[in-house]
């Protein structure tokens, strides 16, 4: 779900980053120290402010004839804060827009430009379900939390501020899912259903085994009671 009123270019600079997933209107806060992505920056802030985060293929990393092989869906951002630093370095935020299919690179150097596509959401369900997966992703990931206590619950807050299906799924898997191929998986599905599916069976999974360990944690804690 893009912002209004930004329109998206046909072409646009890209980072390659390995292990990176940006999904729309998730913010990702970068560092920017080479020299081309230097050089990049300074010529996206003089345009449109928009770049493209894409994830590294590392089933094409043997292949020699391209360097930083890119996947085949990513996120194109904004850049809302940027600092330089004086050492010419910066650091900026980003905050996702468009989901979008790269077609071609067009430019390796100074720095990569790729050829992009605009890729539009459907819903795959009724509303009424799609309100129903968001409600049972929520009690699932404060279950998590619970039980975990790794999930901030500054930002678990926010997130469940959300209202909107698509919005939710999208964030909750940035900022919750440390898996980069799960997360990349439901970045390049179309169906904000199937998006629901990909994570609530990942969570349901982090779950038993949040469960399992706890169980025999005090099993151990037993076993040395009798001692």
């Amino acid at each position: 779900m893009a912002e209004p009123g930004i329109p998206l270019p046909k072409e646009v600079p890209v980072m390659t980053l390995s292990g990176t997933v940006l999904f729309p209107q998730a913010i990702m806060p970068l560092y920017i120290f080479e020299s081309r992505y230097r050089q990049m920056l300074s010529d996206v802030l003089k345009n449109h402010r928009l770049f493209a985060v894409i994830g590294l293929d590392i089933s094409q990393t043997t292949n020699m004839d391209q360097l930083e092989p890119p996947l085949d869906t990513g996120t194109v951002g904004i850049i809302r804060v940027c600092h330089k630093n004086k050492d010419g370095t910066s650091n900026l935020v980003l905050q996702g827009l468009f989901r979008v299919q790269i077609n071609r690179i067009v430019q390796e150097s100074p720095y990569r430009i790729i050829d992009i596509s605009p890729l539009e959401s459907t819903l795959g369900a009724e509303e009424e379900e799609l309100d129903r997966k968001m409600k049972q992703l929520s009690k699932m990931l404060i279950d998590k939390q619970e039980m975990e206590g790794k999930i901030p619950r500054e930002i678990m807050q926010q997130l469940l501020k959300v209202k909107e299906p698509e919005i939710f799924v999208d964030l909750a898997a940035y900022a919750f899912c440390s898996d980069p191929l799960i997360k990349q998986k439901i970045l390049s599905s179309l169906s904000v259903m199937d998006r629901f599916k990909i994570y609530i069976e990942q969570v349901e999974t982090e779950l038993k085994k949040l469960k399992l360990s706890k169980r025999y944690s005090l099993l151990d804690e037993e076993d040395i009671s009798f001692n």
